[in-house]
């Protein structure tokens, strides 16, 4: 009779803790809902946000939420040396939204080595990897830069006076 009694006490406390667990996850359920929510709220604003200031003409700051993933990551990237993971809470911090993003740093690793060579340096240390922007090559000065856009100008127009004199009107064929 003892362990028919144990049986049922146990039973109702089992029923109750299911109803709890039940009620919690529902609750889960709901919070998640919400925060998804919130999350497509605050990328919404700031791109309200960023377009706003364009059209006021004032930058909208570092905020990264309205630019692709590469070109986000080009923009955080600097001339100091960062490794992937700098990067993508880097990206983070300026309002990068990750959330679609399966594996991000798989990604970020995916563009990073993409860039190498074309604006990106790599180095290895160990088992770490770093990389940064290339380091801009220094500007010709102004009086060597403007030197041949004289000779280029003539050029060109020359050209289009050939082009204009042949009579040649959009894609016929030449006299």
């Amino acid at each position: 009779m003892e362990d028919i009694a144990k049986r049922i006490s146990n039973r109702a406390k089992l029923q109750g803790f299911r109803v709890d667990l039940n009620a919690l996850e529902s609750k889960l359920s709901d919070l998640d809902i919400q925060r998804d929510e919130t999350r497509k709220q605050i990328v919404q604003l700031r791109r309200v946000i960023a377009e706003l200031a364009s059209l006021c003409g004032e930058r909208a700051g570092d905020d990264l939420s309205t630019t692709g993933i590469t070109d986000a990551c080009r923009r955080v990237i600097s001339t100091n040396w960062m490794s992937a993971k700098d990067i993508r809470d880097e990206m983070a911090k300026r309002g990068f939204d990750f959330t679609g993003i399966e594996n991000p740093l798989a990604s970020l690793y995916t563009i990073l080595n993409r860039l190498i060579g074309v604006s990106i340096e790599k180095k290895q240390e160990g088992t770490n990897v770093f990389y940064r922007r290339k380091p801009r090559a220094p500007a010709l000065p102004l009086a060597r830069r403007n030197a041949f856009a004289p000779r280029r100008r003539y050029q060109a127009t020359m050209a289009l006076k050939q082009l204009y004199d042949s009579g040649m009107r959009g894609n016929e064929e030449p006299k």
